[in-house]
């Protein structure tokens, strides 16, 4: 078998295109004019942890969907931001039920794992009293060649993850989270990840959550996981992120996802009315886990 991708290409050169493609796209951002808001929703399934009488197993995924509504100006403190996470999924799904007690999954089939159920408002994003990862002026601040990037990351952020180059991916997912990476700073997170040691493109489209793009990946050794970035090259659209498991862990084999996001973004020109009655400031002695 020569391993050709179909297209007289190789895989290895295949991967090679889609680098030089994602080094030279063009990543653009819809307009948020005055009065508006930019609208980004998250879907995810992430890992939850049972501890109950027979032991602690790392084999579930909950889904949850949030919706938060970021004003034009991100960074003026006189608007505010939602965050509505009333549509949390209390659904689980359990990888491997084989082997696993009773007790285990009976606690996430009826819903143990249920998440908070709340909508937050507050100025500049400030949901626990600070921005939860960078602030405008931070993000306005940050280098824009992607080698001074990558020395700033490992500058600023020190013994927070598994390793230095995890972070890096860390940094910049928490940063693009928040809705407020403009597509100028998008292009240069991309060229910034490609920096990292041992990260590659993958030549074929990846899928999360049914959507598809190029994804972005390292693996990390402290954890046996793999972490991808996917975005849509044509737009630079970040459409989502995934981890998968590269060796087996209690009752998931290897190649699990073993969490997964799917971001989507538009523009609406107010906040619905039943997230607004709702919002209230930080909740006396909330915890978001």
């Amino acid at each position: 078998m020569s391993g050709d991708s179909g297209d007289g290409a190789t895989p290895a050169a295949a991967a090679t295109l889609e680098q030089a493609a994602l080094n030279t796209m063009e990543v653009t951002d819809a307009v948020v004019r005055d009065g508006q808001y930019r609208r980004v929703e998250t879907t995810s399934q992430t890992m939850a942890t049972a501890s109950v009488e027979s032991g602690t197993y790392n084999v579930f995924l909950c889904p949850t969907t949030q919706i938060m509504y970021v004003p034009a100006d991100p960074g003026d403190p006189a608007e505010l931001w939602y965050w509505d996470q009333r549509t949390d999924g209390h659904g689980t799904q359990v990888l491997n039920t084989d082997d696993l007690p009773d007790d285990v999954v009976q606690a996430f089939e009826h819903g143990d794992t249920a998440c908070d159920e709340v909508v937050l408002q507050a100025p500049q994003g400030r949901w626990y009293g600070s921005p939860a990862q960078l602030s405008a002026e931070d993000l306005a601040d940050l280098p824009r060649d992607p080698r001074a990037l990558l020395d700033h990351i490992h500058e600023v952020k020190q013994d927070e993850s598994a390793s230095a180059d995890e972070q890096v991916f860390v940094f910049i997912t928490d940063a693009i989270r928040t809705g407020m990476v403009d597509a100028e700073l998008r292009a240069v997170f991309y060229k910034t990840l490609m920096l990292v040691p041992g990260v590659d493109v993958a030549a074929a489209s990846a899928a999360v959550d049914g959507r598809t793009g190029v994804a972005i990946g390292r693996w990390e050794s402290v954890r046996n996981e793999r972490q991808e970035v996917i975005i849509d090259p044509s737009t630079g659209e970040w459409i989502g992120e995934r981890t998968i498991s590269t060796q087996e862990m209690d009752a998931i084999p290897a190649g699990t996802v073993l969490s997964s996001a799917t971001y989507a973004t538009g523009v609406v020109d107010k906040v619905p009315e039943d997230v607004t009655q709702a919002a209230v400031d930080r909740p006396e002695g909330y915890n978001p886990g």
